[in-house]
């Protein structure tokens, strides 16, 4: 999914996307690493979670006119 959501962003010519992920979830920020998202950057306590504590979150972006 995120790979076709990606190609529909190239199609529309837009040259970078960004995304915000909670830094605890592993599973969805390797997702991003192998589909080409790089961290670029770290908000400390930006999600107040169903646990009722904040959690940080990362920002990932990817830039979509150079090679994978």
């Amino acid at each position: 999914m995120t790979n076709i959501i990606l190609q529909e962003a190239r199609d529309q010519g837009l040259h970078k996307v960004n995304l915000e992920v909670v830094a605890e979830n592993t599973i969805a920020v390797r997702v991003y690493e192998k589909t080409g998202f790089k961290i670029e950057g770290r908000i400390m306590d930006t999600y107040y979670g169903e646990d009722e504590s904040y959690h940080d979150t990362l920002m990932m972006g990817i830039i979509l006119d150079e090679p994978a």
